[in-house]
């Protein structure tokens, strides 16, 4: 498991709570059977704290055979886990809202909503307007309610359409991110991935050879992923207990991987 830090936080990758929970020419248009399936954004989980709520932006943007530019999917996802020091094991909060839609909780007690446009009920969390969060309290857990009234962080980059991993990568973020604490950048093929964090005024994130070989090539069966994904947060003591409040946006685009 990957352990990051940021100041005194300690923040672990979306294996943690997943896990413990489960440019130009762009076009948007509804989803069709042909769409792929978005990977799960890297979402931090923040230790010393009782617990982490995230709002979630991600811009998924693929190609299609039948489509002449590639397709730009957005959807909005909320994610919730609670703990006492550690993020395990996961406690039972009680009803968990994001916006007034309902979380559904996970059978570890992780607590997760992924709205897509076309393709769910609801078809978005209104993460345009802000992200107000009630959760209603268990046990240990007391009822809280808290709005994340900050602006989500942006990337403006292009991502590659194509990577050689002999040749390494360099995804350029100096005058990209804004409003981010902390940014993620992924590459990912098949059951592999290559994770690196680093803050929000990084210029650059780089990935050796040596870092991309274990990733398998890409074919119409194994699709490749290129992800940047800048988040903030806020600490916040609600009911005598600290809470990371996250928001979050994710550009993923799927890559051919040679």
């Amino acid at each position: 498991m990957l352990h990051f830090s940021a100041s005194a936080t300690r923040l672990l990758p979306v294996a943690a709570l997943l896990l413990l929970l489960t440019s130009c020419g762009k076009t948007k248009v509804d989803p069709t059977p042909a769409t792929p399936t978005a990977p799960q954004a890297a979402t931090p989980t923040i230790r010393n704290t009782s617990g982490t709520l995230v709002a979630l932006r991600t811009d998924f943007t693929y190609s299609l055979a039948q489509a002449p530019v590639p397709v730009t999917l957005s959807l909005e996802t909320g994610l919730a886990a609670f703990y006492n020091s550690t993020p395990t094991p996961l406690l039972d909060a009680g009803a968990v809202r994001l916006n007034n839609n309902g979380l559904d909780k996970q059978g570890n007690n992780a607590y997760l909503k992924t709205a897509t446009p076309g393709l769910s009920t609801p078809t978005d969390l209104g993460l345009s307007s802000g992200a107000s969060w009630s959760v209603a309290g268990s046990g240990s857990v007391p009822a809280l309610s808290y709005a994340h009234t900050v602006s989500f962080p942006s990337y403006g980059g292009t991502l590659p359409s194509s990577i050689a991993k002999a040749s390494g990568l360099s995804i350029a973020l100096s005058g990209q991110l804004s409003g981010a604490d902390s940014v993620y950048v992924v590459v990912a093929a098949g059951d592999k991935m290559v994770l690196k964090r680093a803050r929000g005024t990084a210029a650059s994130v780089s990935f050796s050879a040596a870092e991309l070989a274990a990733l398998p090539t890409t074919s119409n069966s194994t699709l490749g992923y290129v992800e940047v994904i800048p988040f903030r947060y806020n600490l916040v003591t609600l009911g005598g207990r600290t809470y990371a409040f996250v928001k979050e946006t994710a550009a993923i685009s799927t890559v051919t991987i040679q």
